[in-house]
């Protein structure tokens, strides 16, 4: 039977790699905040609200692109019908935006916890678990996405009705605390907020109508 790793051998192991975390991790928290500007140095860098549209932006893109991979598939192969559209654009979402993506967004909460919420401005402990948690929870459905390319039929439905409903969850979240916080409920905070979230649960939904409905026969005149 193996033996339970003790307390002392876990905080050596994550004092070992604080300087790779305190290296590369913010790195990658500041490109996800700034984008390309991370790399040109700190007088260059934009505003706040430039930098979090570049954020939106750069995850848009690559929802967009997920989409877009999915309509040249379905247009250059196989029958063009609306179900089939459909299947494919909800598969490349699952698997591209919903999957990997997110895949590694699960990676790196959990390799760096506490970098990774006070990259979108909350607290974390290093002795409360909670964001791991997420991590956890993250990975797993991202994992549930990416079976997605292989497993057709009804199981879509399942990490696309799981996604769209966190998203949703997670768009209300978002607007909650920066009401909590005194922000302003401007135009641009919520455009942005759907933008990042929102707008990704509707595109599921409209998506799961359109596989689940069925294809209406042709009338004959």
């Amino acid at each position: 039977m193996g033996t339970a790793t003790s307390p002392s051998f876990l905080r050596s192991c994550r004092r070992r790699s604080q300087p790779l975390q305190d290296s590369i991790f913010p790195f990658l928290a500041e490109f996800a905040n700034n984008g390309p500007d991370c790399f040109h140095g700190h007088k260059q860098r934009g505003t706040a609200p430039s930098r979090e549209a570049a954020r939106v932006s750069m995850f848009l893109l690559l929802f967009l692109g997920c989409l877009v991979a999915g309509w040249i598939h379905a247009l250059a192969t196989g029958p063009r019908t609306r179900r089939r559209l459909a299947e494919l654009l909800l598969v490349y979402s699952l698997v591209g935006y919903f999957g990997l993506l997110m895949l590694a967004v699960a990676v790196f909460t959990l390799a760096a916890p506490e970098h990774f919420a006070t990259s979108h401005g909350w607290r974390a402990s290093a002795e409360n678990p909670f964001q791991q948690f997420g991590g956890v929870a993250y990975g797993s459905m991202a994992v549930a996405a990416i079976l997605a390319a292989w497993l057709r039929g009804l199981y879509p439905v399942g990490p696309a009705v799981c996604w769209a409903l966190f998203f949703l969850g997670a768009t209300w979240i978002h607007l909650a605390d920066s009401a909590a916080r005194g922000q302003a409920m401007t135009l641009h905070r919520v455009l942005h907020v759907f933008g990042s979230h929102g707008l990704m649960s509707v595109v599921l939904i409209v998506l799961l109508v359109a596989y689940l409905s069925p294809e209406r026969a042709n009338r004959q005149e």
